[in-house]
């Protein structure tokens, strides 16, 4: 008997655990869904099923402003954008995206004689993003708020009172080169403004470079795919805006895989990519990718005029160092930290010798160097001048020469002579003068250059900077150029 009834009130136990259990995940509340910020309401409430988040059909048309159709006969739902379309049928995971077959974990359903379809899908697809605020049971959606992009087989036109003619910046072209490097070729001047959205778990990051005052002499519109390359999925151009007119261009980066770099010289811009870890060709993962290249000289405090009759101290930067080995070729024996050592250090023999200079070490030994602790040691060392010399890398082998970069305008002029002696001692192609946002130059309040000397990832570039006797040539020409720069000579 008294078996019996335990068995009994362990049975009774279970089930109201069960119930209990049960209770719970009804009990949790709808989904609430804000559109960049904004609550949006429906007639038929979102649920959760498993993991997805289903809505009315009626959202994707009132709130997102999209086309939607119903076949009432096959039970399909087709969503379109611009140029997406999507065509879901109830309870069926197969769902076509522009005509290919995708599979979605949760398809759409019938409730509440509503079509529920699953947002998240359907909103990467479209180019929106999501977060989901667990304990609220919020999902948030961004979606771009300014006028959408015209359809990329139709040209847009532009304003009237903004035409090609009279915009600010026309621009050119859209070139992928070396599989790694994206150039907008344009006339007139150009303003860059970069912004960059995180993707979801299923959908890329986007790089966003929008260009004010700016169209186009080219098709207005078009989207380039690239199905294998390791840095981004594709990108696209459109008039994004006519008032105030805008073009804009996006890259679909893989996300948590890739990062980038942006440069403006000679009426070009270069987005560089790479993977993350890697080397970025003319970066060295010390430009801020995300930084806004100025177009126009920028407010600086007033610098004296280089006169002669002083003693200048002069800080050479050696990239890199100890444990942060820098670019180096396959075989990794040829290190870009050894190359900056050597040719800093005999520039630094050389300029020695001249009683008019006071050269610095920012690295004199193999260890590593904090980068904000060199621009620091540059202040305190009161430099008239900071010189950071670096071996570039590219996953093309075929990239090669020599170029300068600089940021502030007051470190032009040096740009200019340094990379003149640069080219003279390496005897490299000229890659010529750049701007981007280097750390080391951009933080530092006196004249500041970075030269990449040369490409180890390219064989013949690598063969000359890794030769004792081009190396001293090298570093002999760089101290003529600094004798010049300060009128020494």
């Amino acid at each position: 008997m008294k078996k019996n009834l335990l068995m009994l009130l362990t049975c009774l136990l279970f089930f109201v655990i069960a119930d209990y259990g049960h209770a719970a995940t009804v009990a949790k509340p709808n989904p609430k869904l804000f559109l960049n910020g904004e609550r949006i309401h429906s007639e038929v409430e979102p649920y959760i099923e498993k993991t997805a988040t289903l809505v009315p059909l009626a959202i994707l048309s009132k709130e997102l402003g999209y086309q939607v159709k119903w076949d009432n006969k096959l039970k399909q739902a087709t969503v379109i954008k611009h140029d997406k379309t999507i065509k879901l049928i109830i309870n069926k995971q197969d769902v076509l995206v522009n005509g290919e077959v995708q599979k979605v974990t949760i398809p759409p359903r019938l409730h509440k004689e509503k079509t529920m379809v699953p947002l998240r899908f359907i909103g990467e697809i479209m180019g929106l993003s999501f977060k989901w605020d667990q304990k609220s049971r919020e999902v948030h959606i961004t979606s771009e708020t300014a006028p959408k992009p015209s359809p990329p087989e139709v040209e847009t036109k532009p304003d009237p009172g903004q035409s090609v003619e009279n915009a600010a910046s026309t621009i050119s072209s859209i070139a992928w080169e070396n599989n790694s490097l994206l150039v907008i070729s344009y006339t007139g001047k150009l303003s860059p403004k970069t912004s960059y959205l995180k993707g979801t778990d299923n959908s890329a990051d986007r790089l966003i470079i929008d260009m004010a005052g700016t169209n186009y002499s080219m098709k207005a519109a078009n989207t380039v795919k690239l199905d294998s390359n390791p840095y981004i999925q594709g990108y696209r151009h459109s008039q994004f805006q006519e008032k105030p007119l805008m073009a804009r261009v996006v890259a679909d980066i893989h996300p948590n895989q890739t990062q980038y770099a942006v440069t403006q010289a000679n009426n070009q811009l270069f987005i560089q990519f790479a993977a993350i870890g890697e080397e970025i060709p003319g970066n060295n993962s010390e430009v801020d990718p995300n930084e806004q290249l100025p177009t126009e000289p920028q407010p600086e405090e007033e610098l004296p005029p280089i006169t002669g009759g002083q003693v200048y101290t002069v800080v050479l930067d050696a990239g890199h160092g100890g444990t942060d080995p820098g670019a180096s070729d396959s075989s990794k024996k040829r290190l870009e930290k050894d190359f900056n050592y050597n040719v800093t250090l005999l520039m630094k023999q050389i300029l020695d010798q001249d009683g008019r200079i006071n050269v610095q070490l920012s690295r004199p030994e193999d260890k590593k160097v904090e980068l904000r602790e060199r621009v620091a040691f540059a202040h305190r060392m009161k430099a008239d001048l900071f010189i950071s010399v670096h071996v570039n890398s590219h996953t093309a082998s075929s990239a090669n020469g020599s170029e300068t970069y600089y940021y502030h305008e007051r470190s032009k002029e040096l740009a200019n002579v340094m990379q003149k002696y640069l080219l003279a001692g390496t005897g490299l192609a000229d890659r010529k003068v750049k701007k981007a946002g280097f750390l080391v130059i951009k933080e530092t309040t006196m004249p500041a250059i970075l030269l990449e000397s040369g490409f180890v990832s390219n064989q013949h570039d690598a063969d000359v900077l890794y030769n004792s006797e081009n190396q001293q040539k090298i570093a002999a020409q760089l101290a003529l150029g600094v004798k010049e720069y300060l009128k020494l000579n």
